[in-house]
């Protein structure tokens, strides 16, 4: 099954007492309440379930909710403001619940009825921020109701309570690209790389061309690319770094392949080496210990009083 990452923030506008409801028990919900018929002002909320009759992010929401509800997923959300994150299950074939709560102060609609669809977690969990930071850094970024892609199978292992063991072979994009720009910061000498000094922008995501920008320790710039394909595959990968191309540039390419060579003044670099010689360092070590969660520990801090703020 598919995961899904849910945000409920203020300005989903409900008042405390909805909002301690749901999170109290373990609800997923979305407030749009005008749809097309149902313009913004209309003196009721509409309940309709039908996504052609809201405009965009209404009809984008609703077509999440109702793919979750018919196929089952595993969700992350969060609720403001309550700080831990709620994970769960939602089983295939559920039934959309319409649920009444209180609007909040935000639109000038306070004390008035609010209609939220909602579905209800099963095997529902709380999480640490501080304990799951990878959670935090990963998820989506906007949106009420997403597909969670890049978190893997991560929340589907800590609602079966299965153990999680950090495995090179299955790290994500984003795993990879933070673990070469740390690679690049190490001591590569004998690689003939330059050292990666500071990040002049977020690795990968942000960027369209690169996943890292960074200053090298010889007062030029470094622009990489970082991929698992093989080299055979990704001319247009290389073409894109080409545009970057300057006295005053490192042009880096990680990909599948067995040695280092140079290409048109890019360097070509085995993904697998940078890999295993950052986990093999300390910062690695640390690295790993960070990104595992062991079964024990999972179950034990995971089943909390769900009512807690802090």
């Amino acid at each position: 099954m598919n995961t899904y990452f849910v945000r409920h923030t203020e300005s989903l506008d409900i008042d405390d007492a909805t909002r301690a409801m749901l999170f109290n028990e373990q609800r997923i919900a979305i407030h749009f309440p005008w749809t097309k018929n149902n313009p913004v002002g209309s003196n009721k909320d509409s309940d309709s379930l039908n996504p052609d009759d809201y405009e965009t992010s209404g009809k984008k929401a609703l077509n999440a909710l109702l793919e979750l509800a018919k196929n089952g997923g595993y969700v992350c959300c969060q609720h403001y403001p309550y700080k831990k994150y709620i994970i769960g299950k939602i089983f295939p074939n559920s039934k959309i619940e319409i649920i009444k709560g209180v609007w909040g102060k935000r639109y000038d609609r306070s004390g008035k009825e609010a209609i939220l669809k909602s579905l209800q977690l099963k095997q529902w969990k709380l999480l640490e921020p501080y304990d799951y930071a990878q959670i935090h850094i990963g998820r989506p970024r906007q949106g009420t109701i997403l597909r969670w892609i890049s978190c893997g199978d991560l929340i589907k292992k800590l609602v079966e309570e299965e153990e999680i063991i950090f495995s090179n072979e299955e790290l994500d994009p984003l795993d990879q690209e933070i673990i070469c720009q740390e690679f690049l910061r190490m001591e590569n000498t004998k690689h003939r790389l330059p050292r990666l000094i500071s990040l002049l922008g977020f690795p990968g995501r942000t960027m369209k061309d690169i996943d890292i920008l960074g200053i090298s320790d010889d007062n030029k710039k470094i622009f990489a690319q970082v991929t698992h394909s093989n080299i055979e595959n990704i001319g247009w990968k290389k073409n894109r770094l080409k545009k970057y191309e300057n006295i005053d540039s490192h042009l880096i390419l990680f990909c599948d392949c067995t040695n280092r060579t140079e290409d048109d003044n890019i360097t070509i670099f085995p993904i697998k080496i940078a890999i295993e010689s950052f986990l093999s360092s300390q910062a690695g070590k640390y690295y790993k210990e960070c990104k595992s969660i062991i079964k024990k520990k999972a179950v034990s801090t995971l089943n909390a009083t769900a009512t807690a703020l802090d």
